[in-house]
C-alpha cells in the first residue's frame, strides 16, 4: 500500500504546458523524416502541420484525463485502514 505523504501528484500547471514543448520536435522530426527519408519534400511540411498539430491537441486531453482521474479519486470513498 502506497503511504499518502509519499505520493506527490504533478502540478496541473505542468500537465498544460509540458505537452506543447513536444510539438515542434516532433513536427521537426516528421518533416524530416518525410523530405528525406520518404523523399517526398513536397508533403513534408504538410507532415509537419499535421504531426504539429496532433501533438498540441493530445497534450491538453491528456492532462483533462489525469485532472478527471485525480478529482475521481478525491470523491471516491476509502476505507480507514
Amino acid at each position: 500500500m502506497i503511504s499518502s505523504d509519499r505520493f506527490h501528484p504533478v502540478p496541473l500547471t505542468l500537465l498544460r504546458i509540458a505537452p506543447l514543448t513536444l510539438t515542434l520536435p516532433f513536427a521537426l522530426t516528421a518533416y524530416l523524416f518525410v523530405a528525406h527519408t520518404l523523399g517526398a519534400p513536397d508533403q513534408a511540411l504538410s507532415a509537419a502541420l499535421l504531426s504539429g498539430t496532433v501533438t498540441a491537441l493530445v497534450g491538453p486531453v491528456l492532462a483533462w484525463v489525469l485532472l478527471l482521474t485525480r478529482v475521481l479519486r478525491a470523491i471516491s470513498f476509502y476505507p480507514a485502514a
